[in-house]
This record gives structure tokens, C-alpha cells and sequence, in this order.
């Protein structure tokens, strides 16, 4: 993709050509939802080049077969970005860094980078806020299945997708419920509240949910029970709903709105 260097199958970062000043964020690291192409991930990209001119943005892309890849692959592909981060000095308390998160599909990369970053002593970037769009979902078989076909869209192969996933995901799902073990979106979920989700996070550190009460991947309700959960920890969050978006639309349905509530939420890592 013209001006970004791939760093791995699922980062790429824009090269860098000046260094950002002031307030503004030096650093935006976009988490893409699952199948998201990188042009559609590119829209965002160039919208925050209009707020914040010198910003370096970095792409997270989502994969479905990196569901069914081993640990070892899963954290091989993630790791160059931590590389990065680290070589850039963003964890030395110098550099303004912008998350913006997308679906599960984006939560979940999230999740794994914390899964790598979490091992070693990392003071934080100089100002750090959080975005979740469309996200964090909880785990429900007919969303599963949605997530990962949404993308497949010859019918009959789409068909066949969402019959063998059906037997697949069940046979997942019985399994996790017999050992008694965790659904990967409900860790997640734990990953997303904890204060080790990115160095330098704090209570005070800003969250922005966006969310919509059409989206059929992802309940408004599961949302909103992260942010009620977030916000009885004491952190600092708020919440945009839009009652008429589908599933990661709300940028392109409620453009104003939207880009008003990413620049508010940063304007308050200035005092977290």
C-alpha cells in the first residue's frame, strides 16, 4: 500500500515524515476489524491526516485463519509491531499515542500485543486514549459465525462456510463448556478492562465506546456492559450510541458526530 512499510501479514506503518508536536497524537494504531481490506482501513487514515497532520499511523489488519492458527504464529505476526513501538520510543514516556479499535476482530489483536508488551518493564507513551468502535462483543454462536463469513460473498461458498463453521464452532463451544475454559472474546474482554491492556494505562486514561443499536454482529448491549463495567472501576470513560448504523458504519452513516467525539476524547488525554 502506497507510503506504508508492511512490517508483518497484519501491521503496516506509514512512513514517517515529520515528527508531530504539541497536544496532537504522534502515534494513531488502527485494529482493524475482521476482513477489513486495507482501503477501507485507509479512509480512517486519511481522515486523521486532516485532524493531526504529522500523525504516523499504523494498520493492524484482522485475518479469520489467524483464529486457527497456533499461539506461536498468532504472537510471530503481532510481535514486529511491538518491535516498532519499542525502536520508536514510544514506551518512554515521550510520544502521544491514539488506539482506535475496531470490532472484535481489532479487540482481539489488541489482546494479543498486551499478551507480548505484558512481559516486559514499559513506562508508556506521554499521553495515551483508547477508541472502541463496534466492540467489545461477547460470545454467542450465530455472531461467531456472522464475524467470520461476512466477508465470503459468493452465496453458495458462503453457504458452505457458515455449515462447516456451524459444526466446527459447536463442537468449540461444548469443549470450552465441558473443560470449563474461557471463550477467547471473554478474555478479551478481561484483556480490554485491564490497566495492562497498553503500558501506561491508568484509571484516568480516556476511553471512547462507539456503538449502534442496529449493529447485528456485535449487541449494543454487549457494549454497554463493558462501559458500565469500565466505568464502575472508576475509569474514565464515555460512550456516542447512534441507533440507525450497522456493524463499524458509524464513521460513514455520522461522520460529524464521530470525528467530534475522537478529537474530545483526545483533548482529555491532555489532563489524564
Amino acid at each position: 500500500m502506497e507510503g506504508f512499510t508492511r512490517l508483518s501479514k497484519e501491521v503496516w506503518v506509514f512512513e514517517k515524515v515529520e515528527t508531530s508536536t504539541g497536544d496532537h497524537p504522534d502515534y494513531v494504531i488502527i485494529f482493524g476489524w475482521m476482513g477489513a481490506q486495507l482501503s477501507h482501513i485507509r479512509k480512517y487514515v486519511d481522515q486523521y491526516k486532516i485532524i493531526y497532520p504529522n500523525i504516523t499511523p499504523i494498520i493492524v489488519v484482522s485475518r479469520a485463519e489467524h483464529f486457527y492458527e497456533g499461539k506461536q504464529k498468532r504472537e510471530q505476526s503481532i510481535a514486529p509491531l511491538a518491535d516498532y513501538l519499542n525502536k520508536q520510543g514510544i514506551f518512554d514516556g515521550g510520544s502521544n499515542v491514539l488506539i482506535h479499535v475496531f470490532s472484535n476482530g481489532g479487540a482481539y489483536q489488541l489482546a494479543q500485543l498486551s499478551t507480548i508488551l505484558h512481559n516486559g518493564q514499559y513506562k508508556g507513551p506521554r499521553r495515551l486514549a483508547f477508541i472502541f468502535d463496534s466492540c467489545p462483543g461477547t460470545t454467542t454462536l450465530t455472531n461467531s459465525i456472522d464475524a467470520l463469513t461476512i466477508s465470503i460473498k459468493p452465496p453458495l461458498l458462503r453457504y458452505l462456510s457458515i455449515l462447516i463453521l456451524s459444526i466446527l464452532l459447536s463442537i468449540i463451544y461444548i469443549t470450552v463448556l465441558l473443560t470449563r475454559s474461557e471463550f477467547p472474546i471473554e478474555k478479551t474482554r478481561k484483556t480490554l478492562q485491564s490497566l495492562t491492556v497498553f503500558p501506561g494505562t491508568k484509571p484516568s486514561t480516556p476511553r471512547l465506546y462507539i456503538f449502534s443499536e442496529k449493529d447485528r454482529l456485535v449487541a449494543s448491549s454487549a457494549v454497554e456492559s463493558h462501559f458500565t463495567e469500565a466505568k464502575g472501576l472508576g475509569y474514565n470513560v464515555r460512550f456516542v450510541k447512534f441507533g440507525d448504523c450497522q456493524h463499524v458504519q458509524n464513521a460513514r452513516v455520522h461522520p460529524e458526530e464521530y470525528w467530534k467525539a475522537v478529537q474530545e476524547i483526545w483533548a482529555e488525554a491532555k489532563n489524564a
